[in-house]
C-alpha cells in the first residue's frame, strides 16, 4: 500500500471476497478477546492499586482520565476516517497532513490545559500530566488508518495489551514506592511512549513526519467531522440519560442500570468488535466488486442469528444469576435486560452492517441523523416510563428507540443498495424475541440460585437455536459452522498473496 521509503504504491489487486470475510472475522475475535483481557488485567491492576493507594488517589485520577478522554476524542482517525474507506490508498503526504492536524490540534489542547492546571495545584497539575500523554498517541494514528484499511487487527492489539501492560506494572511499581496518584499519572505517560514506539516498529510504513498541509486534509473534512459528530452525539444522549435519570428515579435505579449495563458488557464485547471491523470490511468487499445488497442481507441475517443464542441467554439467566452473585439488593437490575438484550437483539446486526456500508459510502451524516432521531425517542420513551415502570421502563425505551433506528437504517440501505434488511433478519428477530420471552417468564418461576440461571441460559440458547434449525435450517447450519470455527481464528489470518505488506 505504502513505501515507507517512497510516496506512493500502485494500489494492489483488491482483496477477495472471501478473504475479507476470513480478516474480519479475525478481527471480531481478536478485538473481543483484546477487550475482554485488558478488563481482566485492568480489574487484577485496580486490586492490587487499592491496597497500596487512598481513595483521594483514585478520586484525582478519575478526573484526570475525563480530561483524558476528551483529548483522545480529538486525537482518535475520526479526520482520517475517509482513508480508510476509499478505494485509493492513502498518500504519505496525506497521512503526514493527517498526523499534523492532530498533533497540533492536542498539543494546542496540552498547553492551554497546563497553562491552567499547573497554578492551581495538585489534582490540576496530575491531569495536565496525564494529558501530555495524548499527542504523543496521535503519532500512531497513521499506522492505525493503514491496518484498519487491510483488516489486520493483530499489531493493534499486541500494542493495545502492551500498553495496558505497562501501564500496571509502572503504576503498581511506582505506588509501591510511595508515588501515590503520581504513579497513576505518569504511567498513562509513559504507556502512551512504549506504545506509540512499539506500533512505529510493528507497521514500518506508518512512519510519517507529521507536515502541515490543509489542502490535502481538507478533502477529508466533511467525512471526519460526521464520524465525529457521531460519537459527540453518543456522548451528548449518555449524559442526559445518565443525569435525567437520577433526577427523576433517584441514585438506586441510576446504580442499577449502571450494574446491568456492566453486565451488558458481555454481548457488548462483541458488538463494539463488529462495529470497528464493519466500516473497513465493506469498503474492502466494496472494492473487490460484490453486490453490496447480498453483502448486507447475508451478513444481518448471519449476526442476528449468532448473537441472538446469547442474548436469549442473557435474559433467561438474569432473573436468577443478578440476585444470586450481586446480592438480592441488586434484583431489580435484572427487569432492565429484557428490553436491553432486545435493543441489542434488534439494532446489533443491522447496525453493523448497514452503518459499515453507510460509511464505506460516504453517508456519515445519514448516519447522525438516524442516531438523532434513535435518541430522541429513547429519551421520550424513557424518561415517561420510568416514574411508572422503573427500571424496565428504561430498558422498553432502549427498545423502541433501537427499533425506531433500525427501521430508519433499513430504509436507507433499501434506497441505496437495493438490500431489504428486515426481511433477511427479521424472522430471526421475531424467533429469538418469542423464545426469550418465554424464557424469561419460566426462569422467573425457578429457584434464585447460580445453577438455575446458568441452566435458564443453556436451556433458552439451545431452544433458540433447536427453533431456528426448524425455520431455517441452512442459516442455522452456517451459523454453528461459524461458531465451531472460531476458536480457530484467534491466532489472526494467515497473509494471502496479493494483499499489502503494512504490518508483518
Amino acid at each position: 500500500m505504502i513505501d515507507p521509503q517512497g510516496t506512493v504504491i500502485d494500489p494492489q489487486d483488491p482483496l477477495s471476497r472471501d478473504e475479507v470475510r476470513s480478516r474480519a472475522i479475525s478481527g471480531v475475535v481478536l478485538l473481543s478477546l483484546r477487550t475482554f483481557g485488558i478488563r481482566i488485567l485492568g480489574l487484577a491492576g485496580n486490586i492490587v492499586l487499592a491496597r497500596i493507594l487512598v481513595p483521594d488517589d483514585f478520586g484525582a485520577i478519575a478526573i484526570g482520565l475525563s480530561i483524558v478522554g476528551l483529548g483522545s476524542f480529538l486525537a482518535d482517525a475520526g479526520i482520517g476516517a475517509a482513508l480508510i474507506g476509499r478505494t485509493e490508498p492513502p498518500t504519505r503526504h496525506e497521512l503526514a497532513a493527517v498526523s499534523a492536524l492532530q498533533l497540533t490540534t492536542t498539543t494546542l489542547l496540552l498547553a492551554v490545559a497546563a497553562a491552567i492546571c499547573l497554578p492551581l495545584g495538585h489534582i490540576a497539575q496530575l491531569s495536565a500530566v496525564m494529558l501530555a500523554s495524548v499527542p504523543i498517541m496521535t503519532l500512531r494514528t497513521p499506522s492505525t488508518l493503514l491496518l484498519e484499511r487491510d483488516l489486520r487487527y493483530r499489531p493493534i492489539v499486541r500494542v493495545e495489551i502492551v500498553d495496558a501492560l505497562v501501564f500496571n506494572a509502572w503504576a503498581i511499581g511506582g505506588a509501591a514506592i510511595g508515588w501515590g496518584a503520581w504513579a497513576l499519572a505518569t504511567g498513562t505517560l509513559v504507556r502512551a511512549v512504549v506504545g506509540s514506539v512499539l506500533m512505529l516498529v510493528l507497521v514500518p510504513a506508518g512512519r510519517v513526519r507529521p507536515r502541515w498541509d490543509m489542502s490535502a486534509v481538507r478533502p477529508l473534512l466533511r467525512f471526519g467531522i460526521g464520524v465525529q459528530a457521531g460519537a459527540i452525539q453518543l456522548l451528548v444522549r449518555d449524559y442526559v440519560l445518565n443525569f435525567t435519570i437520577l433526577a427523576i428515579a433517584g441514585t438506586t435505579v441510576l446504580g442499577l442500570v449502571a450494574l446491568a449495563g456492566r453486565i451488558l458488557q458481555i454481548p457488548l464485547l462483541v458488538f463494539q468488535s463488529l462495529w470497528q471491523v464493519s466500516y473497513p470490511a465493506v469498503s474492502r468487499i466494496r472494492d473487490s466488486g460484490e453486490d453490496p445488497r447480498n453483502v448486507i442481507q447475508r451478513g444481518s441475517a448471519m449476526l442476528a442469528a449468532g448473537t441472538a443464542g446469547l442474548l436469549v441467554g442473557l435474559v433467561a439467566a438474569s432473573p436468577a444469576l443478578i440476585p444470586s452473585v450481586f446480592g438480592s439488593e441488586w434484583s431489580g437490575a435484572a427487569d432492565y435486560m429484557p428490553g436491553a438484550c432486545l435493543a441489542l437483539l434488534i439494532g446489533g446486526p443491522i447496525s453493523a452492517t448497514v452503518v459499515g456500508y453507510l460509511l464505506a459510502s460516504g453517508r456519515a451524516l445519514a448516519v447522525v441523523r438516524v442516531q438523532v432521531v434513535g435518541t430522541l425517542i429513547w429519551w421520550a420513551v424513557a424518561f415517561s416510563l420510568v416514574s411508572p415502570l422503573g427500571i424496565a421502563g428504561l430498558g422498553i425505551g432502549w427498545a423502541v428507540s433501537s427499533i425506531a433506528e433500525s427501521i430508519l437504517l433499513a430504509r436507507l440501505a433499501w434506497k441505496a443498495s437495493g438490500a431489504r434488511v428486515l426481511r433477511a433478519c427479521g424472522p430471526t428477530m421475531l424467533l429469538a424475541t418469542a423464545v426469550g420471552a418465554g424464557s424469561w417468564l419460566i426462569a422467573r418461576s425457578l429457584p434464585l440460585t447460580v445453577p438455575s440461571g446458568l441452566l435458564s441460559a443453556a436451556v433458552a440458547a439451545a431452544a433458540f437455536y433447536g427453533a431456528l434449525l426448524f425455520v431455517d435450517r441452512p442459516l442455522a447450519r452456517s451459523v454453528l459452522a461459524l461458531l465451531r470455527s472460531l476458536p480457530r481464528r484467534r491466532s489472526g489470518v494467515v497473509p494471502t498473496s496479493g494483499t499489502s505488506e503494512v504490518a508483518p
